[in-house]
C-alpha cells in the first residue's frame, strides 16, 4: 500500500515542493494535477496516450468538456479492473465521487464507494482504518448533498479515524521538504475535523445519534487543523488576485499581453481540497467560486463554468444567490446555461435523488425553455414534493411547468387537492397561492376543473382572500354591483376588476371616490404632521387606477398629493408610474398646480427612509411629467442626461425607462440618441428598456430609419428573454413595417428557445397588415 496516493490528494504540496523532474512519480502527476498550479502540471506532464495508473482518466474529470469520460475511465479502474493497491483505488474512488457530484450521477458515486468499502475492511490496521474512513466521509457528504441522513457513515468514520496512529501507517516517499510523521498527523487531524463539520447536532450531545461527537464548544477550543488554515489562506490569495485585477482595470491599466490574457482568479483548486476531505465548508467553499466565476462572467463568454456556476450555487444551497443568478440568466442570458443546468436536474434529480428548493427554483425559471417531454418529467419529480416548507414554491414550480408540459388541467386539479387539505392558510401561502392561481394558463384548463375552484371560492376561502381575488379574475367572474364598498381593500378589488376590463357602474365609482378621498387627505395631514405609517395599500395608486380606469373625478384631491414636497415617494411612486403609462385625460386646474411644481417634484426626497440611495431626479415623477407634457424641454433632456450617465446600471435603467415613455408621446432626435446608446449599456435592464423606445421611433422616417432598423435587428437577436420581449411587446402597439424587422420577428417565432418569446413574436405578427 502506497499513502504517497492519499498525500497526492490531500497534501499535494507535500509531494511536488523540492521534487525534481528526473524522478518521475505517477503520484506527483497526480499531486499536480490537485494542486491546480499551472508550473507543476508543466513539470509533471501527464501521459495522455496511455492511461495506466488512472492519472490520465484523472486529468479529464477535472476537464469541463472531458468529465464524462475521465470519470468512465476512473470506474474502470477502481470498479470494473480494480489493482492490489488499495490506497491508489481510494484515491482514484474520491476522484471519481467528485466528478460525478460534479454532473450530479450520484448513482455513480454510490457505486464507487460501496466498490471500495467492500474491498477495506478495518480491522484494526491504521492504514485500513484512514483509508475506510475516509471513504465514509466521502459517502457521508454525498449523503448530506442529497438530503439523506449521514449519521450511519459519520459516526464509522469519527469511529476509525479515533483509531488511527501515524507510528503504525506504512511509510512512503514525500518531497524532500516534507516529513511523513508531520504529514500523516496533519492530514488525520483535517480529515476528523471534517468528520465533525457534518455533525448536524454539534454541542447537542442529549441526541443519542450524534453522542460520540464532540460539543461545539469542544471544537472551537480543539487545535486549528493546519491543513484546512492553509486552504482558506490559499482562497484568500486567489481573492487578492482579483481585487488587484479590478483595480487595475478600474484605474486604467494598460497592460499588454504577447499571448493570451491576464490569468482568471478562481478557488477550484480550494475547493476541490475541502470536496476531497468532506469537509461542511465546501457548501461556502462552492458558493464563493460560483460568485467569483459569475462576477468575472465576461471573461468565461461561453464556458462551462457559467452552467456550473449554477449547479455550485445549488449545491452551496444559497438560495438567495442562487435566485438572482437564474433570474439574470434568464433575462439577459447565456440561457444555453440555464437549460443546461435544468437538463442536468431532470437527468439527474427525478429518480431516486429527490429535488430540493434549489432544483425547483433553477426548474421554474427554465421552464419555458423546456420541450414537452422535459417539463412532463420535472413536473412528475415537483408533484412528489412532500416537504411542507416551501410547498408553495413547488406549487409555483408545478404550474410553470405544466404550460410547456400542456398539463394546465392536471395541476390546477393536483393544486386544488393539495390546497383543500389545509384547513388554515398563513398569509404568505395565501399570496404564493394567488401567485400561482394566476400563473396557470386557464384557457387551458377543462370547464369542470373551473367549476370545482370557483365552487371552492364560493364556500372555502375565507382565509384564501389574494386567492379567491385572483381566482375571480382569471376565472372572468364579474364584481356583484349590489354589494357596497366599505374599505380600501374592496375599492381596490374593484379596481382590479376593471383593469381586466370589468365595467364599474357610476354609482359604485362614487361610492369608491368616497371612500379614496379621505384617505388622500389623510397622507397630507400626516405629511404636515411629521408622521409616517407603513400602508398595505396606497391610495394614490387606488385613485390613479380610478381615475384611469373608472374615469373617476379624483384629479385634483391626487394632485395635491403629488405634488406636496412632505409626502414620502413610497406613497406616489406606483400612481406616477400608473399615470404616465395609461394617460387618461388630466383635468385643466390639476395640470396648472402639477406644472408649477414641477421641479419640486423632481427635486423631493424621503425624509424617513434611506434618503441617501434615492435617484434624483426623482425618476417617476420625470415621467409622469415628460408624459403630460408638464415639463420644459430643456429640463427634460438634462434630467435623462443626468441618469443616463450615472455610473450605476440601475439609475441608468429609470434613464432608459424614461426615454422609452417620452418616445411614446414625441419624436426628437435627441431621444433617438439617448436610447441608442442605452440599447447597448452592459446591463440587460437598461438595454431592453431602452430597446422599447425605438419601436415607436421606428415609424419616423426623418429620425435615421437604417440605423433604428439595424439596432432593432441586433435587440431581437440578443440572448436571454428581457430584450426580445420588451421591444416585442413595444411593437404591438407600433407593428413593424421594415422587412428587415418582420423576417427577424418570424425568424424569433420559429427559432427563439423561450415559449413565451415565440408567443409575443406570434402576437406581434398577427398585427402585419
Amino acid at each position: 500500500m502506497n499513502l504517497a496516493w492519499i498525500v497526492a490528494l490531500l497534501r499535494p504540496m507535500d509531494l511536488l515542493e523540492g521534487h525534481s523532474k528526473e524522478e518521475p512519480d505517477p503520484t506527483c502527476q497526480l499531486a499536480a494535477l490537485i494542486a491546480g498550479e499551472p508550473l507543476y502540471r508543466h513539470k509533471f506532464e501527464v501521459d495522455v496516450v496511455t492511461d495506466e495508473l488512472g492519472i490520465k482518466s484523472v486529468a479529464q474529470s477535472l476537464d469541463s468538456s472531458s468529465i464524462r469520460e475521465g470519470l468512465a475511465g476512473l470506474v474502470r479502474h477502481v470498479v470494473e479492473q480494480p489493482d492490489d493497491d488499495i490506497a491508489r483505488g481510494c484515491a482514484l474512488g474520491l476522484m471519481a465521487c467528485c466528478a460525478a457530484a460534479e454532473i450530479e450521477d450520484y448513482a455513480t458515486c454510490e457505486l464507487v464507494l460501496e466498490s471500495l468499502l467492500d474491498r477495506i475492511e478495518a480491522n484494526g490496521r491504521s492504514d485500513l482504518s484512514l483509508l475506510r474512513a475516509l471513504i465514509l466521509q466521502q459517502k457521508s457528504l454525498r449523503l448530506w448533498d442529497t438530503g439523506q441522513s449521514a449519521e450511519a457513515a459519520s459516526t464509522e468514520a469519527l469511529r476509525l479515524i479515533n483509531q488511527v496512529t501515524v507510528m503504525d501507517l506504512p511509510t512512503c516517499t514525500l518531497g524532500p521538504y516534507a516529513d511523513f510523521a508531520v504529514t500523516m498527523s496533519q492530514l488525520i487531524a483535517a480529515l476528523r475535523r471534517a468528520i465533525w463539520s457534518l455533525a448536524p447536532t454539534v454541542g447537542l450531545n442529549s441526541i443519542s445519534a450524534w453522542s460520540e461527537f464532540p460539543s461545539r464548544e469542544q471544537v472551537r477550543k480543539s487545535p486549528r487543523s493546519e491543513q484546512l488554515v492553509k486552504v482558506s489562506a490559499d482562497r484568500g490569495e486567489v481573492y487578492a488576485k482579483f481585487v488587484q485585477q479590478t483595480f487595475r482595470n478600474r484605474f486604467g491599466s494598460r497592460t499588454r499581453y504577447i499571448a493570451g490574457g491576464p490569468e482568471v482568479p478562481d478557488t477550484f483548486a480550494q475547493s476541490l481540497a475541502l470536496e476531497l476531505l468532506g469537509h461542511a465548508s465546501v457548501r461556502e467553499s462552492r458558493k464563493e467560486l460560483a460568485l467569483l466565476r459569475l462576477i468575472q462572467i465576461d471573461a468565461y463568454e461561453q464556458s462551462e463554468h457559467l452552467r456550473d456556476a449554477l449547479r455550485l450555487l445549488r449545491q452551496s444551497g444559497a438560495y438567495k444567490e442562487l435566485s438572482l443568478a437564474v433570474e439574470r440568466f434568464r433575462m439577459g442570458g447565456p440561457l444555453w446555461a440555464l437549460s443546461e443546468d435544468a437538463r442536468q436536474i431532470i437527468e439527474q434529480r427525478t429518480g431516486s435523488y429527490k429535488i430540493g428548493r434549489n432544483e425547483l427554483r433553477v426548474l421554474r425559471a427554465a421552464a419555458e425553455l423546456m420541450t414537452s417531454t422535459e417539463a412532463n418529467r420535472a413536473l412528475a419529480a415537483v408533484q412528489k414534493w412532500d416537504e411542507e416548507s416551501h410547498v408553495s414554491e413547488s406549487w409555483q414550480t408545478a404550474a410553470f411547468l405544466a404550460k410547456s408540459a400542456d398539463k394546465n388541467t392536471e395541476v390546477s386539479e393536483f393544486i386544488l387537492q393539495q390546497v383543500k387539505r389545509r384547513e388554515s392558510s398563513a398569509d404568505r401561502l395565501d399570496t404564493d397561492l394567488a401567485r400561482t392561481v394566476r400563473s396557470l394558463d386557464w384557457s387551458r384548463v377543462r370547464p369542470a376543473v373551473k367549476a370545482q375552484w370557483d365552487n371552492w371560492r364560493k364556500h372555502d376561502s375565507t382565509h384564501w382572500t389574494d386567492t379567491a381575488e385572483s381566482l375571480s379574475g382569471v376565472l372572468g367572474i364579474e364584481p356583484d354591483d349590489s354589494i357596497t364598498l366599505q374599505d380600501l381593500d374592496s375599492v381596490a378589488v374593484r379596481v382590479n376588476a376593471a383593469i381586466r376590463g370589468s365595467s364599474m357602474p357610476a354609482p359604485v365609482v362614487q361610492q369608491a371616490v368616497e371612500l379614496v378621498t379621505p384617505k388622500l387627505h389623510a397622507l397630507i395631514r400626516e405629511a404636515r404632521g411629521n408622521t409616517f405609517s407603513m400602508k398595505i395599500l396606497s391610495a394614490a395608486d387606488i385613485s390613479a387606477g380610478l381615475i384611469a380606469y373608472c374615469d373617476a373625478d379624483l384629479w385634483e384631491d391626487l394632485a395635491a398629493c403629488l405634488v406636496d414636497p412632505l409626502i414620502d415617494r413610497s406613497e406616489t411612486d406606483a400612481a406616477l408610474e400608473r399615470l404616465s403609462r395609461e394617460r387618461p385625460p388630466i383635468t385643466e386646474s390639476a395640470s396648472k398646480l402639477i406644472r408649477r411644481s414641477a421641479r419640486a417634484m423632481l427635486e423631493k426626497r424621503d425624509r424617513f427612509f434611506g434618503s441617501s440611495n434615492e435617484v434624483t431626479p426623482y425618476p417617476e415623477a420625470l415621467r409622469f411629467l415628460a408624459a403630460y407634457h408638464l415639463i420644459d424641454d430643456g429640463v427634460l433632456f438634462a434630467s435623462v442626461a443626468e441618469l443616463a450617465g450615472n455610473s450605476s446600471a440601475a439609475v441608468r435603467e429609470q434613464a432608459a425607462r424614461t426615454v422609452a415613455t417620452v418616445a411614446e408621446v414625441r419624436q426628437d432626435t435627441w431621444i433617438l440618441a439617448v436610447a441608442i446608446q442605452l440599447s447597448h449599456d452592459h446591463d440587460v435592464a437598461v438595454r431592453s428598456h431602452a430597446a422599447r423606445a425605438l419601436a415607436p421611433l421606428a415609424g419616423n422616417n426623418e429620425l435615421a430609419p437604417h440605423l433604428i432598423r439595424d439596432r432593432i435587428v441586433q435587440l431581437l437577436g440578443e440572448d436571454g428573454i428581457a430584450t426580445p420581449m420588451r421591444l416585442l411587446d413595444a411593437m404591438k402597439n407600433q407593428p413593424p413595417r421594415d422587412p428587415e424587422v418582420r423576417d427577424k420577428v418570424e425568424q424569433l417565432l420559429s427559432d427563439h428557445p423561450s415559449r413565451n418569446v415565440r408567443r409575443a413574436a406570434d402576437a406581434v405578427i398577427a398585427t402585419f397588415v
